[in-house]
């Protein structure tokens, strides 16, 4: 009796073997994503990242606290400070040369009462910013106001692009800046 017991555990131990290397075969140690954070942390030394093998993609501009700001010794606030941090696809800020456009409209509103776009405000063109400008957060921006004298409680929408010189574009917008004073 016992030995016809153990000439059945015979085909299931090997039944078993063949279903684990199978699955070792498949899904064995080491096997992750290409391009993902996990494979290239396991890179072994001499292997190539995936990830920076490919093409940087664009993922769009964050600003960090654009606000109007007072320079001088007048009560009116002079500029639009902002913070560019230009990310690729993978959320990590992408220092590049490029040239900035922005532009402020005053903030109105429609029959509805739907915040809108009124009168252009002030519009910057043309600004060349370089690689070596930026910090750890991205790149510091002070646009003058030229035409534009801010007042009390004055709110605008604020856009901003930055192109870069292979014709990339990073664009951002801030949907309720506060441009003029709160008193």
């Amino acid at each position: 009796m016992s030995k016809k017991k153990s000439n059945n555990i015979v085909p299931i131990i090997f039944i078993v073997a063949v279903l684990v290397a199978a699955l070792f075969f498949l899904f064995g140690p080491g096997t992750s994503v290409p391009g993902s954070t996990e494979n290239a942390m396991k890179n072994e030394p001499g292997e190539t990242n995936i990830r920076a093998a490919e093409p940087t993609k664009v993922a769009g501009l964050s600003t960090i606290l654009p606000r109007a700001r007072n320079f001088d010794s007048d009560a009116e606030r002079d500029a639009i400070e902002v913070v560019l941090s230009p990310k690729d696809a993978y959320g990590n800020l992408e220092m590049t040369d490029g040239t900035i456009n922005a532009r402020i409209w005053r903030s109105a509103y429609d029959v509805n009462g739907t915040r809108m776009h009124g009168d252009l405000i002030e519009s910057w063109s043309g600004i060349s910013i370089s690689k070596s400008g930026y910090d750890d957060y991205g790149y510091r921006l002070v646009l003058p106001f030229r035409s534009y004298v801010p007042q009390p409680n004055d709110y605008g929408f604020f856009e901003i692009a930055l192109t870069t010189p292979d014709g990339r574009e990073f664009a951002a917008e801030e949907v309720l800046l506060s441009l003029g004073t709160t008193g």
